[in-house]
């Protein structure tokens, strides 16, 4: 091949890894911001009816009525404390997160009524006492502490004036915002862990480009089928990794299209095992796919997702086991094809075992060799694969040392 040519493909892979990788990071970004806007805009169309109705009132008496009905039907908290810090109004929302009801702390100082803290349990009211200053505060990283416990919370503290500019006041808009901040978390977890797993493959292309660009002319045919049999593994690794991201991202967003058909799923996990065996017979493994007792129907399920699912299967089956092999069984099940694939590696411990299909686990000493070739996404994308066909995944047996037993479950055609 022509150096010329030679780099140009190099570059060109270059090129379109990185892009692949800053396109995943942006999708995965824009989703949360998407979710963000949708929920804002809900909440503007809301209050526009709300305000709307509010200018069709006719008298003090029935603009009154919607203000109290508009705070009482907000699904989030509202206090309203006075200038000396008495509370002078609940909404029935803040009365649930605060767990207590309005009469029992009317006309009590703010501070003796709610134990608002720090995350090292200091309590703290400044943002209540700013606002009381004429400050508008938005509350984070402050907590909540009830008879429930403590919980995070967000939110705003206006202070209220009147039409010479002095405080009379401070409205409280608060909100329970601990599933909020998990997924936050989750999202900087699943932004952090792209950036990691994408970064080996991008290295090793990176690297094979410079040894093409300082060396034109002088490489020979050995470093250079050596060289791009390198980028090859790197460039389907990070196909990989885009892969399961992009699943994840399909899975968050509801956007992943399940085509339920019949189909043989023998055929299929027979299939799958050819395309595994080569990588078992590397390790000097078995892949054994037994034949099974009696007839199976047809699968009902989505062939090309099911296909995922096994590979994800027996592929980490393999990846696990260092002496032995893998066997896959199909049987029938309470009514479902039950699909067992049966390994001889390393195992689970007990407390392993309830963190495995979550993202991004990979557990056990040995798994964690091979975290730079895996994003720890497989199990999780397959279990809800399953469950969108409805089937399902279960780890049936795992002892350190002997081997795991993962069974797909699938439904079938009624014959």
């Amino acid at each position: 091949m022509p150096q010329s040519l030679l780099t140009l493909v190099f570059i060109t892979v270059f090129l379109l890894a990185t892009c692949i990788g800053l396109m995943i990071l942006w999708v995965h970004d824009k989703k949360q911001s998407l979710i963000q806007s949708q929920k804002i805009k809900q909440e503007l169309e809301n209050l526009k009816l709300e305000n709307n109705q509010f200018k069709g009132a006719t008298s003090t008496q029935n603009k009154d009525s919607l203000l109290t009905r508009l705070v009482h039907k907000l699904e989030e908290g509202i206090i309203a404390i006075n200038q000396t810090g008495q509370v002078i109004l609940l909404n029935p929302y803040a009365e649930t997160l605060l767990g207590t009801f309005f009469e029992n702390v009317s006309q009590m100082d703010f501070r003796q009524a709610f134990n608002f803290c720090k995350i090292d349990d200091t309590r703290d009211y400044s943002a209540f006492e700013k606002a009381l200053n004429g400050e508008t505060v938005d509350l984070s990283g402050l907590y909540l502490v009830t008879r429930s416990g403590k919980m995070a919370i967000r939110g705003r503290v206006t202070p209220l004036k009147n039409d010479a500019g002095t405080t009379q006041g401070i409205i409280v808009v608060l909100r329970d915002a601990t599933v909020e901040i998990s997924k936050e978390q989750e999202s900087q977890a699943f932004l952090s862990q792209a950036a990691h797993d994408l970064r080996t493959p991008l290295a090793i292309i990176r690297s094979s480009v410079l040894l093409v660009l300082e060396n034109l002319g002088k490489l020979d045919t050995e470093t250079i089928k050596n060289t791009l049999t390198d980028t090859a593994k790197s460039t389907d690794q990070l196909l990989a990794l885009v892969n399961d991201f992009l699943n994840v991202s399909r899975l968050e967003y509801g956007r992943v299209d399940i085509k339920k058909e019949p189909f043989d799923l023998v055929s299929l996990t027979a299939e799958v095992v050819d395309e595994q065996l080569p990588l078992a017979k590397a390790k000097k493994l078995y892949l054994i796919l037994e034949e099974t007792d009696g007839a199976i129907p047809k699968a009902l399920a989505d062939k090309n997702r099911t296909r995922e699912i096994l590979t994800n299967l027996i592929s980490n089956a393999i990846k696990y086991t260092y002496q032995g092999g893998v066997t896959i069984k199909l049987g029938l099940r309470d009514g479902h094809i039950a699909l067992q694939v049966m390994d001889t590696g390393v195992g689970l411990a007990t407390d392993q075992k309830r963190l495995l299909f979550r993202k991004f686990m990979q557990i056990g000493e040995a798994r964690s060799k091979s975290t730079s070739q895996s994003t720890g996404l497989g199990l999780y994308i397959s279990q809800q694969f399953a469950g969108l066909m409805g089937g399902s995944i279960e780890l049936e047996n795992s002892e350190p040392g002997k081997g795991s037993t993962f069974t797909l479950i699938l439904p079938h055609e009624h014959i």
